[in-house]
């Protein structure tokens, strides 16, 4: 969860304390002798300030963006959705999806967009994804003429935005990982539990 705390608190544009604990962590695998874990958090905290300072140059507080990062394991599919408005996080949203195994990304992001939408009360005009999304031009003409004025569905590929993307898809791989594990655990119980039924 603290990777979620990070995501919000960077988002919310207090890179400060983000930094702080990521230098914090980096120091103790350094002392632990974790040299590996400490070039990775080195590595995140370069991103971090890089981001931060590309946002300032890119004017990005008057920009109405919602971020959907999507995680597929297994027959399972987690979306979250960030809402930034004018350059700060004012919403986060969470979405798993199951039977999605023989779907393929484009596919389950696309129906999920179409969903999502369709009783959504704002569209803002941009939507960030990680790849381009099954009928995507059909698409962006649907959320155009319910927005009333053009959206694009971009797929961010470096600056500030990719790595914002980067950040929301890496917490959707924790929340579908920890929905399975949730998941395995409770298929293991109710089996133990008909097992000591047949007994």
């Amino acid at each position: 969860h603290k990777v979620i705390e990070q995501v919000i608190l960077f988002l919310e544009g207090k890179t400060a304390p983000v930094v702080h604990a990521l230098r914090s962590s980096m120091n103790t695998a350094a002392d632990n002798l974790d040299y590996e874990k400490a070039a990775v958090l080195r590595d995140q905290i370069r991103a971090i300030e890089t981001v931060a300072e590309e946002q300032k140059v890119a004017g990005s507080k008057d920009e109405n963006i919602d971020v959907i990062g999507l995680a597929i394991k297994d027959h399972f599919a987690w979306a979250e959705v960030f809402a930034i408005r004018h350059g700060q996080l004012i919403g986060r949203e969470r979405f798993t999806m199951e039977g999605t195994a023989d779907d393929y990304p484009a596919q389950v992001l696309g129906d999920f967009i179409k969903q999502f939408y369709d009783t959504a009360s704002f569209i803002p005009a941009t939507l960030l994804v990680q790849h381009p999304i099954e009928d995507q031009a059909a698409v962006q003409s649907w959320l155009s003429e319910k927005r009333s004025s053009k959206v694009h569905i971009r797929v961010p590929v470096r600056g500030a935005k990719a790595k914002l993307l980067d950040m929301v898809a890496k917490n959707a791989l924790q929340g579908i990982e920890e929905r399975r594990a949730q998941w395995f655990s409770d298929s293991a119980v109710i089996e133990e539990s008909l097992i000591e039924l047949q007994d």
